[in-house]
């Protein structure tokens, strides 16, 4: 198929270099779902003439409006030019019909999210990741135009079989070009629990500082294990809305995050100083990714490689 079929829907453009897939390549196994979002799926296919796993994030005409498909392009052109970074999710293709959709890398290790919940994850792996984040967030705010993320959090953080982190789900994501929002599109969001006190209290839209404050949640899921402001039973435990209570300066519980670690003093220090209340004052990713250096410099190639069977052999205990 050519690009031309997309003249009934003049208003969505793509990019001529795009690789096309065709969609009839890709075999889907019963259990396929991997992720629903709020205008799309990501499943599991094997694709037969590559012979090998990839995700696929798709729309239907059927189901979804112009103003879906052009998000969907959207993300994949900036998928196009993040997945040049070692930490961002690479675009494999897209598929014009008889869906619309973006063709990813399968990650086998699945989001970072599902990993600490079920394994205490060691130290000095753990301190990779965040580094590694950091370093394909630099590598977005970078661009010209920058990409603003928009929704990074622990789910949105993809894991290869060596346990490097892939940056993924840019359906948020946001050009920003002389301080002005240019992708139209894109609708506001993120996650509550990880954006910053200016997005409840302004109109204005996201900056490079929004995703700094995600991310200082973000180090506070790594270093605890934990979902941002919930109980144990996964409720949320705040005596006032989030939004109040952000706003208020209310932040994720430090005592939550472990003591004695190395590392950790400086990490919670970051964490603190990326989640200040005023934007201005929070770090840029260049200087998160400096001060993450430091501390994985506490840690040989040897720490993380002991740390890299550890942990698959902890995840084969859950699976069995």
């Amino acid at each position: 198929m050519n690009l031309g079929s997309l003249n009934d829907f003049p208003s969505v453009t793509v990019d001529s270099g795009f690789p096309i897939i065709d969609f009839e390549q890709l075999e889907f196994p019963e259990k396929s779902l991997l992720g629903q979002g709020s205008f799309g799926s990501v499943r599991k296919a094997f694709h037969r003439n590559w012979r090998q796993d990839v995700a696929v994030k798709s729309l239907t005409f059927e189901i979804y409006g112009t103003s879906e498909q052009e998000l969907l392009y959207s993300e994949a052109r900036k998928l196009n030019l993040g997945s040049r970074s070692d930490y961002v999710i690479r675009l494999l293709g897209i598929c014009l019909e008889p869906q619309v959709a973006i063709v990813m890398p399968y990650m086998e290790n699945g989001c970072l999210s599902e990993l600490l919940q079920d394994v205490d994850v060691p130290w000095a792996l753990r301190w990779r990741m965040a580094r590694q984040i950091a370093l394909g967030m630099t590598f977005l705010h970078c661009q010209n135009p920058q990409i603003i993320h928009c929704d990074l959090k622990a789910e949105n953080v993809l894991l290869d079989g060596d346990f490097h982190v892939k940056i993924s789900d840019f359906g948020l994501s946001k050009w920003k070009m002389q301080s002005r929002i240019v992708t139209e599109t894109s609708p506001m969001g993120g996650t509550p629990t990880h954006v910053p006190p200016e997005f409840f209290d302004t109109d204005g839209g996201p900056t490079d500082k929004t995703d700094v404050y995600s991310f200082s949640v973000l180090l506070w899921e790594i270093a605890s294990r934990r979902k941002p402001y919930r109980d144990a039973e996964g409720r949320l435990n705040l005596s006032r809305p989030l939004s109040c209570y952000v706003t208020g300066g209310g932040r994720p519980d430090m005592s939550l995050v472990p003591r004695g670690v190395p590392g950790v003093d400086t990490v919670s220090q970051l964490m603190q100083a990326c989640w200040s209340q005023c934007p201005d004052d929070r770090p840029s990713f260049q200087e998160c990714v400096d001060q993450l250096r430091d501390v994985n410099s506490m840690f040989s190639d040897e720490d993380i490689l002991e740390a890299i069977i550890n942990v698959r052999r902890k995840m084969k205990a859950v699976v069995k």
